[in-house]
């Protein structure tokens, strides 16, 4: 039998799953181990990369999405060590920590779980050990308690956060981006559930273990590094990621949690819900953003790690260049000039993934084989048709969740870029040429709601906006 079975979960992580592959066989030393990737129908090449330069590895290539839960499972039933461990793609193994961890818990029989310290940069300790969900643990997270007072008693409660993660402590909840798992404790309590997909599928298994007796532990015996706080595979679907996570931490109070616990998670969630979305306008009209200051900041902890003595690949993951998915589109227009001007814009989509929303269902033969929804048109002087507009537009953007919606102009146009704005897409408000001697109405309030406002004459630019760039048509 196998000392150590690794399990990698892949998903779009080509860019830095290979580092994590690399890091762990460099740092196996002693130990007899064997290492299993689970690949989540990847379309950015991952598996057929893992497979040509790691023949050692042993790759499981889905066919769909089955989410982290069930991967993981895929690999603990191939898995013929002592120990299981779960270890994210975006993630490198430092010094022995493989070796210290399988050690440590050798001589502590009664941890089923255990967690290794976590850094996001040669300074900061990450947080990766939770108190299991409830609502006034959620309560503080969403309300912003935490972040706004981090050194409260409070808070301090919510994220263990008087303790430095310098030492040994038994916690609830250990993070499934490096939790090492006894065989033996997995054969008592079981797979995870894969009625999770991500999110709150560790903490029912740890739930599930500590239930049963096992000890769940922080033992900062040995470190790995964090490639990127967020999650290399969440950052891509952020969105869809936030509604995984509630469906998850609502499955683990219905399954655990009291009735009255379970109706008050639900109304927490409706609530945070609001409160992003003010926040996401709020972030938007005062330029708040960190995607250069981010990296830069990741660059130089890249730096300080090659000075600390690794010289391992990390300095190539960041250095290359991400590879994505295609940009979800949502291009909306009325008709007439409306509609003609949308088309002529798009060449600029091409090979993203585009989904069309106009007035007419005759409009879809300009538009071939792509998706097509049909809203009712409306105007200022009929309120019940606007309130319909709105809320199937509403739903569409919901049901959709595009990354950019992009409208050249009318009624149908303010409302999407109005609804993609809350939800966190990127907008563009193209006004229409007609519009000669001022902007529409709707062009007039769109300023609030578009990243990219445009006239296309160039006397009615403005220093605030809009802005001219040359004209559609």
């Amino acid at each position: 039998m196998h000392d150590l079975s690794v399990i990698i979960v892949n998903w779009n992580t080509r860019h830095v799953v290979g580092d994590c592959i690399e890091s762990v066989l460099a740092n196996l030393g002693s130990l007899d181990a064997e290492v299993i990737v689970v690949d989540n129908a990847s379309v950015d090449g991952s598996a057929q990369m893992i497979a040509r330069d790691f023949p050692q590895v042993r790759l499981i290539a889905n066919d769909l999405n089955r989410g982290f839960a069930a991967a993981n499972n895929q690999g603990m039933r191939l898995a013929r060590a002592r120990y299981v461990l779960l270890l994210n793609p975006d993630t490198l193994v430092l010094d022995d920590v493989l070796q210290r961890t399988v050690a440590w818990a050798d001589v502590n029989p009664d941890a089923g779980v255990v967690g290794c310290q976590v850094l996001q940069d040669p300074d900061t300790v990450q947080r990766t050990c939770f108190r299991f969900p409830s609502p006034l643990g959620m309560g503080l997270w969403m309300s912003g308690a935490v972040a706004c007072f981090p050194r409260s008693p409070i808070a301090r409660w919510a994220t263990y956060g008087s303790w430095q993660r310098e030492t040994e402590r038994n916690v609830d909840v250990v993070s499934g981006m490096f939790m090492l798992v006894r065989r033996v404790a997995l054969q008592e309590i079981g797979l995870m559930d894969e009625g999770y997909f991500v999110f709150a599928e560790e903490a029912d298994w740890c739930y599930r273990f500590r239930k049963a007796g096992w000890r769940c532990v922080f033992a900062p015996v040995g470190r790995i590094l964090h490639l990127d706080g967020g999650g290399k595979s969440t950052e891509q679907a952020s969105v869809k990621m936030y509604v995984q996570m509630q469906k998850g931490l609502l499955r683990f109070h219905r399954l655990h949690r009291s009735r009255v616990q379970w109706v008050a998670t639900k109304a927490l969630f409706a609530t945070s819900m609001l409160v992003r979305m003010l926040w996401w306008k709020a972030c938007s009209a005062l330029r708040i953003g960190r995607g250069s200051t981010h990296k830069a900041a990741q660059a130089a902890a890249a730096a300080r790690f090659h000075w600390l003595g690794w010289r391992g690949p990390i300095t190539r993951s960041i250095e290359r260049p991400m590879t994505t998915k295609r940009t979800k589109v949502l291009a909306v227009a009325s008709g007439g000039g409306h509609w003609v001007q949308l088309q002529r814009l798009r060449p600029a989509f091409a090979g993203e993934h585009v989904i069309y929303v106009t007035v007419d269902k005759a409009y879809r033969a300009d538009i071939g084989s792509a998706p097509l929804y049909v809203v009712n048109d409306a105007t200022r002087w009929s309120r019940l048709s606007l309130i319909k507009l709105a809320l199937r537009i509403g739903w569409i953007i919901l049901k959709e969740r595009p990354d950019v919606v992009v409208t050249t102009g009318a009624a149908p146009g303010y409302f999407a870029v109005m609804f993609g704005k809350l939800i966190g897409a990127r907008t563009a408000w193209i006004d229409s040429m007609a519009n000669v001697e001022q902007l529409s109405m709707a062009g007039q309030k769109a300023g609030r709601w578009a990243d990219r406002w445009l006239t296309q004459w160039p006397a009615l630019a403005e220093p605030g906006g809009p802005s001219y760039e040359g004209a559609v048509l």
